[in-house]
């Protein structure tokens, strides 16, 4: 199981590609999103809060070409010129999920869902403030190759993780790390400063259970003991993708984790070799 807000941004990130061309009015012009203007009630024209690389306010309407030479008001804000001429995938792709949100804050007339469709802007733009733009990015990549749920650290005992945890300035509420292999959740309460490690066995137990759902493949390696797997996951020169191996007959996911450039095996429950 994913983290809930990244997961959440990556599925929202993958219906945006497609849906962005949809929405009537827009396309993209140089790494901004152009559309016509709206006027609301009273003559104003729309504004959004803030901007994705300061606190100024921003996406206010302009009238000036758009990369295109096309002459039309174009929704941004020059700090988004930042990002011109520069090849950046992640940012481009940041730019048109703002667009589409805030066409769709705009267009809502619910007070609650305009609040909600509003601070998913405010995570995304988060993201690139925060100088996480291609954590964001790798991320999504290892969703693709089908990696285990992100973790941000790993420990040994229980013990080192504790202190780890007590001694964080600033613990990140909702990550997970790794205790003696197992998932653990971290919880934090600011205003109480309760710091905990939650067991989270469900974690990796749905990860493995979407990776066997079509049936276990041949093993890739054969092994009598686990420390010769690991020594065998060790010497590959590149992190593997997800496989499969068999310890002492028994099924095995070996696996990276690249938050934390970590390599290791998990047992497939109840999966003897055939």
């Amino acid at each position: 199981m994913q983290p809930p807000l990244h997961a959440a941004l990556s599925r929202l990130f993958e219906a945006a590609r497609v849906a962005a061309s949809r929405i009537h009015g827009y396309r993209h012009c140089g790494g901004l999103v152009e559309a016509p203007p709206q006027v609301a009630a009273g003559g104003q024209r729309g504004r959004h809060r803030r901007c994705c690389f300061c606190r100024s306010l921003c996406w206010s309407w302009a009238r000036r070409p758009c990369a295109s030479g096309h002459s039309g008001f174009i929704r941004g804000c020059s700090c988004a010129l930042l990002c011109g001429g520069v090849a950046m995938s992640i940012v481009d792709l940041c730019l048109d999920v703002e667009g589409l949100l805030g066409q769709l804050q705009e267009d809502e007339v619910s007070p609650e869902r305009k609040e909600k469709l509003l601070a998913a802007i405010d995570a995304i733009r988060f993201i690139a403030a925060s100088g996480q733009s291609y954590d964001f990015e790798d991320y999504r990549k290892s969703l693709d190759a089908n990696a285990p749920p992100l973790v941000i650290a790993s420990f040994e005992t229980r013990d080192e993780a504790e202190a780890w945890l007590k001694a964080h300035p600033r613990p990140p509420l909702g990550a997970q790390v790794l205790v003696a292999n197992e998932y653990h959740r971290i919880i934090y309460v600011r205003e109480t400063q309760v710091r905990k490690l939650l067991p989270n066995p469900g974690a990796l137990e749905h990860y493995l259970e979407d990776m066997t759902r079509e049936g276990l493949p041949a093993p890739v390696a054969t092994f009598t003991r686990r420390e010769d797997a690991e020594a065998w996951l060790d010497s590959q020169p590149e992190p593997p993708s997800q496989v499969f191996i068999l310890i002492a007959g028994e099924y095995h996911l070996a696996v990276y984790h690249h938050r934390i450039r970590l390599r290791t095996l998990y047992p497939v429950r109840g999966t003897p070799a055939p």
